[in-house]
């Protein structure tokens, strides 16, 4: 999701860093067309708030995986994101016949709005490789212990994902070393002590003074990717997701530094939360010769894919 700019927040580029650097904003929300009214089960229709036309679940996967990714990537990246899709769909659907389209919470992009995002990456290619993506997924979910298992996914981890909670057993940290060649793995941020306390202000609710940025502003607790769990502002805890997220940040694997020139200096690692598929890692693994079940594999620990069948 794309997160405003703090007010006062200078991005720069660092030559001081030793690794290369560049500085980067997160993809934002695509401006798409809402659904509402029913989702129907097995083939599925869909009806879109805009114009009450309704399409078929396949073109509305199609549309849901092309606001989610470039029209170049890999056939096999966009079929492992369409199975995720597929799988979320499904679980939202749980034993009902429909559905309401703000439940999905998936941003879809009409054929006419997909061809213009596509066109400096050819349209008629980008067109074909979603289609036979969409076909060759056609019904695929992906389940663990029989039931359906719904994936996360971010764009660049810090080099390696996240675990996640008891409730999630399929989502596990795996190593993601090609992340770290990204373009946009390095995230440079700099901020007045004054746009920093305007920040916080939603987060923390002690006064953030310039002796907590200078020497009471640390991080307790990363987790084993790296990702800041917890950090100290004054005598108060906050969580690293939602510091990130305050601040606008790109994630949560991050680290201070205090350059002479008096701002705050925050140096971030990847791109999304970390949990589940990195789109990124998913793409090397595709040009390695990966197949989507494989990527899907790779990320998700004890899963299956495939056809699923309502009720059994």
């Amino acid at each position: 999701m794309r997160r405003e700019k703090v007010g006062g927040c200078l991005v720069i580029l660092l030559s001081v860093i030793l690794l290369p650097c560049v500085i980067t904003l997160l993809i934002g929300r695509e401006a798409a067309m809402p659904v509402s009214g029913e989702a129907d089960d097995g083939g599925g229709q869909i009806r879109l708030e805009e114009n009450g036309r309704r399409i078929d679940l396949q073109e509305y996967l199609i549309g849901v995986t092309a606001a989610q990714l470039q029209g170049d990537t890999e056939v096999e990246v966009i079929k492992a994101q369409m199975i995720l899709n597929r799988t979320y769909f499904y679980h939202r659907l749980g034993t009902r016949k429909a559905l309401s389209g703000a439940e999905l919470e998936l941003q879809y992009l009409p054929s006419a709005e997909r061809e213009a995002r596509w066109i400096g990456e050819g349209v008629e290619d980008a067109k074909a490789r979603f289609l036979q993506a969409a076909v060759e997924t056609d019904g695929l979910v992906m389940t663990c212990q029989r039931q359906l298992a719904v994936g996360m996914y971010h764009r660049i981890s810090s080099g390696q994902t996240r675990d996640l909670s008891k409730d999630y057993p399929y989502i596990h940290s795996v190593d993601c070393e090609q992340d770290l060649l990204a373009p946009g793995y390095l995230t440079v941020v700099e901020y007045s002590r004054q746009a920093l306390k305007k920040a916080l202000s939603d987060v923390c609710a002690e006064e953030i003074t310039d002796d907590i940025l200078q020497t009471g502003l640390q991080i307790l607790e990363k987790d084993g990717a790296g990702y800041v769990k917890t950090l100290l502002a004054g005598t108060e805890i906050c969580e690293g997701d939602r510091f990130a997220d305050a601040l606008g940040l790109p994630s949560s694997a991050f680290s201070f530094q205090w350059p002479d020139n008096g701002m705050i200096r925050i140096i971030c690692k990847g791109q999304g939360h970390g949990f589940g598929l990195s789109q990124y890692g998913a793409s090397c693994m595709a040009k390695e010769g990966k197949t989507a079940a494989e990527i899907l594999h790779y990320y998700f620990k004890n899963v299956v894919i495939e056809t699923w069948k309502k009720g059994e």
